[in-house]
């Protein structure tokens, strides 16, 4: 089990880094509401590619650390937004 110290560390990082996911997913939801909604499809794409660039590698690592260290860290958070994102994706496409 890793000391107290790099515990308190780990979790102050990891709400840093949730905050981060929500700036994201707030600049994404702002992006879909108004460019999509001014009918640019390119948005679409700028969207996904943005959601899976930060998500998948954020939800793979901060699992791992998960793992490693025992310490809850956001990758739930991570991979909520990249599955909503690849839906919101395929649903603006089709």
């Amino acid at each position: 089990s890793p000391a107290p110290e790099t515990l308190i560390i780990l979790r102050v990082l990891y709400k840093v880094f949730a905050a981060t996911l929500f700036a994201l997913a707030w600049a994404l939801v702002c992006l879909a509401v108004w460019v999509l909604a001014a009918g640019a499809i390119w948005a679409s794409f700028a969207i996904f590619a943005a959601a899976m660039i930060v998500g998948i590698p954020s939800t793979v690592v901060t699992r791992q650390v998960e793992i490693a260290t025992g310490v809850r860290t956001p990758w739930r958070a991570a991979a909520a937004l990249s599955v909503l994102s690849a839906v919101a994706f395929v649903f603006s496409v089709v």
